[in-house]
């Protein structure tokens, strides 16, 4: 990973952060006049984006709870059948004891102990009927149960998955009109490097990248010319064992406010926020920090593997050094959190965020690919590093220890 070490280290080098110098705060990186309409959008966002996670979880456990119903279903239903059966059986038999009570010639003994065994046949098979009819009455009433019970979580689902749709499409509307205010309020509106003068990404090196940064004046960071060769990551080479995270980001506290007559959040030092933070996105973590791959090098973060279409936020409030893809390496986006951290992602989809913007904590920056199906084989992966001082660091180490729940 020593280009990859290269690549972020000379990053953050050109737009200022030294390494090894004094550490930003949080509060002269942070702590600035934005409008504040911006800040209230962001609110806003976080709020609905959290409210859509909610939502989602709801459905998502109320599926898992119908398809266990469903099991439940066929294995009663199976019962059921078989107990039917065997009723038939019995009561035939009680039948046509009944009707013949005195055994065959070849079996006849005393008359007194033949007609003892008959009705000691006949009390069994009355006794087993009655047993299994009780038992049958019993299943059918556990499945009525089941039935009622599906019946609410399917309507639960489809409320949810109705109020998913709206809150995914108001978090969109959000996103667009954060941007679009964000551009107003800067001179140089944003314009990914690729898009730049008609030239694609793939064509460029990385010299022309970083002259192109500069010249449209989207940020004060970027990779350096020299580096020729490809980060060693490798999305398709990442497996799926490792820590089961819940299917969508919990519930937390609602967003730090400002004092009253501010625009802008109060600055929180990443550093007091150890054990606090959350994953940038929801789903299991496939790969940790310092495991060898295949070519023994050490994994220098973590991968998580996410639904189709996850929303991908902000762990802690930061600001955006680089939000675009570069070469075959797809999107990449680096956080600036401030106190020397900083955050990559790569394997994002879509990046909703601009290069210079401000962040809060859970405030979405992107998507995960759409996949479809969503089998565990195609399933979307996140790459996610933190770093202090260009140095990467465990980020299981910094999370929340009710999210590191197995």
């Amino acid at each position: 990973m020593k280009t990859l070490d290269l690549f972020i280290f000379r990053i953050l080098m050109l737009t200022g952060i030294v390494f090894f110098s004094i550490p930003l705060k949080a509060s002269e990186t942070f702590v600035k006049k934005v409008p504040k309409e911006l800040y209230q959008i962001q609110q806003e966002l976080i709020y609905t984006a959290r409210s859509e996670g909610q939502h989602e979880t709801l459905v998502a456990l109320a599926q898992k709870r119908i398809d266990s119903m469903n099991e439940e279903i066929l294995e009663i239903s199976e019962d059921i059948s078989l107990l039917r059966t065997q009723i038939s059986i019995l009561t035939m038999a009680l039948t046509s004891v009944s009707r013949r009570p005195t055994p065959l010639v070849a079996f006849r003994s005393s008359p007194a102990l033949s007609k003892t065994r008959s009705i000691n046949l006949i009390g069994f098979l009355t006794s087993e009927v009655s047993d299994k009819t009780l038992l049958l009455k019993t299943q059918k009433l556990k499945l009525r149960g089941l039935e009622e019970v599906m019946s609410r979580e399917l309507r639960k689902v489809i409320e949810s998955s109705r109020e998913v749709k709206s809150l995914h499409e108001k978090v969109n509307h959000l996103i667009e009109q954060k941007n679009r205010l964000w551009k107003n309020s800067h001179s140089t509106s944003y314009k990914r490097p690729h898009q730049q003068n008609g030239v694609k990404a793939s064509s460029l090196t990385l010299k022309d990248l970083l002259e192109q940064l500069k010249k449209n004046r989207i940020q004060k960071a970027t990779v350096i010319a020299s580096l020729t060769s490809k980060l060693p990551y490798d999305l398709n080479s990442l497996n799926n064992r490792g820590i089961e995270f819940p299917f969508l980001l919990p519930r937390h506290s609602k967003p730090r406010r400002a004092h009253k007559g501010d625009n802008i959040p109060q600055a929180s030092s990443f550093m007091a926020n150890k054990l606090k933070l959350k994953l940038p996105v929801a789903g299991k973590i496939s790969q940790i920090f310092g495991e060898v791959d295949k070519i023994g090098l050490r994994k220098k973060g973590i991968t998580i593997t996410t639904n189709p279409g996850a929303r991908v936020s902000s762990t802690f409030d930061g600001k955006v050094l680089y939000a675009s893809d570069f070469r075959d390496y797809g999107l990449i986006l680096i956080i600036d959190h401030g106190d020397g951290f900083n955050t990559l992602l790569i394997g994002l989809d879509r990046i909703d965020v601009q290069i210079d913007q401000n962040l809060l904590e859970g405030e979405p920056v992107g998507a995960m690919a759409n996949t479809s199906p969503p089998s565990t084989s195609s399933k979307p992966k996140l790459y996610f590093e933190l770093r202090q001082y260009g140095k990467p660091i465990d980020p299981l180490k910094w999370l929340s220890p009710k999210r590191n729940a197995t």
